[in-house]
């Protein structure tokens, strides 16, 4: 599943775009800030956690979301269902020592 994510710049207060895979776990929203299993979070991570109201587009629905980054349990048993579900996501988490961010979408 993917989603397109409009974001505000978080240094420039610009609109930002960026295609995302995402994926649907007890009926949360959810998007890994993998960058490909970079050492560094993208920048719509560091967007949405400057300015968590975005803009979600997916399956031919656009609606506002507060973008919530997970944490603790909640985030762990989160990714271990992405990885369960994506595999790729698991070497990703592989190749760098940071954790893996996972945010969900929450319609407003």
């Amino acid at each position: 599943m993917a989603l397109i994510l409009t974001t505000t710049g978080a240094k420039t207060g610009k609109e930002r775009v960026v295609p995302l895979a995402c994926h649907l776990i007890e009926g949360r929203l959810l998007v890994a800030a993998s960058m490909g299993g970079s050492d560094r979070n993208p920048p719509w991570f560091h967007n949405v956690v400057s300015h968590p109201e975005v803009l979600v587009e997916k399956d031919g629905d656009t609606f506002p979301a507060m973008a919530m980054v997970t944490e603790g349990e909640d985030r762990n048993s989160l990714f271990q269902q992405i990885c369960e579900n994506v595999p790729t996501f698991t070497d990703y988490q592989f190749r760098t020592r940071r954790q893996i961010p996972v945010v969900e979408l929450k319609r407003r």
